[in-house]
Parts: structure tokens; C-alpha cells; sequence
């Protein structure tokens, strides 16, 4: 990693390679419950991206035992990008159901216009 000076005077980290270094807003957590019997539920926050998205995978393979719910509340995620979207696809399932909780409209927006809005949100 470097700092580089840009042509406004400003200063900012990149990779050895070049590419700037994105810094997450705010940093990815997800912590589990069950809510009810049954039913695990993922609470989500900060960004899901590359970075991020193989933890909440993670997380839904590891609330995969004993539930046929696993609800993913996103209302603290600021951001969440296509390799988000990828994750929940790729660990849907005939054997519990998937589905979104609690989501902001920016983030809603999102599913509705891939078509995923009928597959993930409740």
C-alpha cells in the first residue's frame, strides 16, 4: 500500500498496484438469533460487498441447522453491491426458506429492479 497526492493537493491510499483502496463507511458485523422456534435471524450491518460477502455466507450456512426460516434483517446495512446479491442467491435452498427483513428503500430498490424483490423480500 501506498499514498499517492492527487492534482488537488488531496492525499489518498492505494494498492501496490494503483487501484485506490476503498475503505468501507462503515464496517460489515452480522450477529444471529432465533427469534422463534425454527427461525434464525441474521442482523446485518455496515457495507456487503467482495469484501464482505462471504462472511454473511458464511453466516447462513452456519443458521442452516434445525431452521426452515433464516431471515436476513438488513435495516442497519448502508450499502450492499451485486456480490451481496450473488451470496443470497447462490444459498437458496429447497430446504429452508431465505428471505429479507427490514429493508431500506434504497437497498429495496435494488431487488425490485433485478426481479430478486419477489424471490428475497417478505
Amino acid at each position: 500500500m501506498r499514498t499517492v497526492e492527487g492534482w488537488d493537493g488531496m492525499t489518498e491510499r492505494r494498492l501496490a498496484g494503483g487501484d485506490p483502496l476503498a475503505e468501507p463507511e462503515t464496517e460489515f458485523t452480522v450477529s444471529s438469533a432465533e427469534p422463534a422456534p425454527g427461525c434464525a435471524r441474521l442482523h446485518c450491518t455496515g457495507e456487503i460487498d467482495e469484501a464482505t460477502a462471504p462472511r454473511l455466507g458464511a453466516a447462513i450456512r452456519a443458521a442452516r441447522p434445525g431452521h426452515q426460516l433464516i431471515e436476513v434483517d438488513l435495516h442497519d446495512v448502508t450499502f450492499l453491491d451485486s456480490s451481496a446479491m450473488n451470496t443470497l442467491v447462490r444459498h437458496r435452498s429447497d430446504d429452508y426458506r431465505l428471505v429479507l427483513v427490514r429493508v431500506p428503500a434504497h437497498i429495496r430498490r435494488l431487488f425490485e429492479i433485478t426481479g430478486l424483490a419477489d424471490i428475497f423480500l417478505a
